[in-house]
Order: structure tokens, then C-alpha cells, then sequence
């Protein structure tokens, strides 16, 4: 991962502290000077995020979950097997591997930051 992938609000994951937390602007800028590649880590996307993310899930016909976004219905990502893919429309467009990753792809596409909701 390099300090161009990351936007703030970003999700990373402490490496030390075993916990998660939100990228600052100061972070980027130090990132790649200080090497804080070996204090952090992406966090990898599962379930559980796209749901605290607002996404909900629909089975599809050959059993893999498909998950959309109540904001942008059109927007939806499969899990098969072990991989999600984003697609618009069933258009699929990416592999998605880390949660940094999803809250960029869905800025691009709909200008709006994906919120973590700790209550649902």
C-alpha cells in the first residue's frame, strides 16, 4: 500500500494495537517519509464492514451473496468464495480486497463517504 491509495477518512488497521482507526491528513504526508508502512495495515473487507457500511445482502441464483447500498441500489458487490467484486448494474468492474479500497471506489462513483455504523 502506498500513501497515493489513501484518502483521509480511510480505514486502516494499527498494526501494534490490533485496532482499527481513521486516516488523518498528517498520515498521508508522513506515510511513505516515516515508513509508517510497518506500523499499519489495510483492513481486509468482509461482511461484516459492507453491512456496517449500510450494505444489505440478496442471495443470487448460484448462491454467492451479493450485497447493495441502500443510498446507490445500483451499486453492488458479490462475494464468490473468498473475493468481492463491485459492479454497477451488474456491470462487474473491480476485485475489492480492502476496505480502503471500497470507501475510494464509492467516493469516485457517487461523491459521498461511506459511513461506519457502529449500532447496527
Amino acid at each position: 500500500m502506498k500513501a497515493s491509495e489513501l484518502r483521509i477518512g480511510n480505514y486502516l488497521q494499527d498494526k501494534a494495537l490490533d485496532k482499527w482507526f481513521s486516516v488523518t491528513s498528517q498520515l498521508i504526508f508522513d506515510y511513505d517519509r516515516l515508513q509508517l508502512q510497518n506500523h499499519v495495515k489495510p483492513i481486509p473487507l468482509t461482511e461484516e464492514w459492507l453491512l456496517k457500511f449500510g450494505f444489505s445482502i440478496i442471495k443470487s441464483i448460484y448462491n454467492d451473496n451479493i450485497y447493495f447500498h441502500e443510498i446507490r441500489p445500483e451499486l453492488e458487490i458479490r462475494l464468490i468464495g473468498e473475493e468481492y467484486d463491485l459492479g454497477i448494474e451488474t456491470e462487474w468492474l473491480s476485485e475489492i480486497k480492502h476496505v480502503h479500497q471500497l470507501q475510494n471506489l464509492y467516493f469516485a462513483l457517487t461523491g459521498k463517504e461511506l459511513i461506519y455504523e457502529e449500532n447496527e
